[in-house]
């Protein structure tokens, strides 16, 4: 049976597969994702990573100090993964996940020229803010996007 056929399976990461999806995707970054201050979310199909989604907990600033967001730090799935509902899973189990540690809402932000990340966060119900973002120098459009989590 060929990876595209098995089922999706989610884990939340520790560093041992962090350092797996470093390696298959070619990317030394993934050995830094989140599992202390936050949490970072696996899917893989058969024997292959299929993507990953990195949140950590931030505090708001006043007037709501207390108050406490989740904040999608990256999220990736494979090309070849793609529009099977591995994103969507990622983020229900995200939210969940935030929920259970007292966040009130699960933000994040894209730039527009990611056509297909923009539109997905519109999908699944991510209230959307176009905004400038100051980044590398420069003024990058692009989306804060945003859910509740009540």
């Amino acid at each position: 049976m060929s990876g595209d056929a098995q089922p999706t399976d989610y884990v939340f990461a520790d560093p041992a597969l962090l350092e797996r999806v470093a390696r298959e995707w070619d990317w030394p970054g993934a050995r830094d994702l989140r599992t202390a201050d936050g949490f970072t979310i696996v899917a893989t199909r058969g024997s292959r990573v299929a993507g990953i989604t990195e949140v950590y907990f931030r505090e708001l600033p006043l007037p709501l100090r207390g108050a406490v967001e989740a904040y999608i730090d990256d999220i990736r799935v494979a090309a070849r993964y793609r529009r099977m509902g591995i994103a969507r899973t990622m983020l229900r189990m995200a939210g969940e996940r935030a929920r259970e540690g007292g966040a009130c809402q699960l933000r994040s932000w894209s730039t527009d020229d990611k056509v297909e990340a923009v539109q997905m966060w519109h999908a699944l119900g991510f209230s959307m803010c176009p905004t400038t973002h100051a980044m590398w120098g420069q003024e990058i459009a692009g989306y804060f996007v945003a859910r509740r989590l009540d």
